[in-house]
């Protein structure tokens, strides 16, 4: 009889360890899964309002670019200036 009390301690001790262990491990992966997706959602805001700004060249955004040749309109025809072609 001994044996099988000893058992059921052994039992109820890992019980007790396990149940807040996978309570802790699971709103661990909660917070995890929100701070992810608040990452990637930034990340894709970020993306976005990077290829709408205009380059530091004064080409047109990106976004605009593909807007007028999806739209068949052509663009200015200028191409930016290089470190090369300047002059001093």
């Amino acid at each position: 009889m001994a044996r099988i009390s000893e058992a059921l301690v052994a039992t109820a001790v890992g019980l007790l360890i396990a149940i807040p262990a996978v309570a802790a491990y699971n709103a661990f992966q909660r917070i995890v899964r929100g701070i992810l997706a608040n990452t990637d959602a930034l990340g894709h805001v970020l993306l976005a309002h990077l290829r709408a700004l205009p380059s530091a060249a004064g080409a047109e955004p990106v976004a605009v670019t593909a807007e007028r040749t999806a739209a068949g309109s052509p663009s200015s025809g200028k191409t930016p200036p290089t470190e090369d072609s300047e002059t001093n």
